[in-house]
């Protein structure tokens, strides 16, 4: 069996959630089909990454904090969001993920 993320955008957050569960019922183990669009194929990208030592409760953290400070900040995410996701993932992702 194996698992696709949808298009996902301002979803991204709930895609992680909903990952990390899987992981945690033991429905997503490694070696796992993943597949996504978009925001779903970061998600999947981000848990098969989390298999070789990536930190998923540092992503989920860091994600949590990132859209906490997008929603605050009392404007569109629209034109944001990328630059938002370029400048995290940067910092979460090992040098030799691309």
């Amino acid at each position: 069996m194996g698992f696709s993320f949808s298009v996902a955008g301002l979803l991204f957050p709930y895609h992680l959630g909903v990952a990390d569960y899987l992981k945690e019922k033991q429905l997503i183990v490694q070696g796992t089909p993943l597949s996504g669009s978009s925001g779903g194929a970061l998600a999947a990208a981000l848990i098969a990454l989390s298999f070789s030592g990536l930190d998923f409760e540092n992503v989920l953290d860091t994600t949590q904090t990132a859209y906490t400070e997008l929603r605050n900040s009392g404007k569109s995410a629209r034109g944001r969001l990328g630059r938002m996701l370029t400048k995290e993932l940067e910092e979460i992702l090992p040098l030799d993920a691309a």
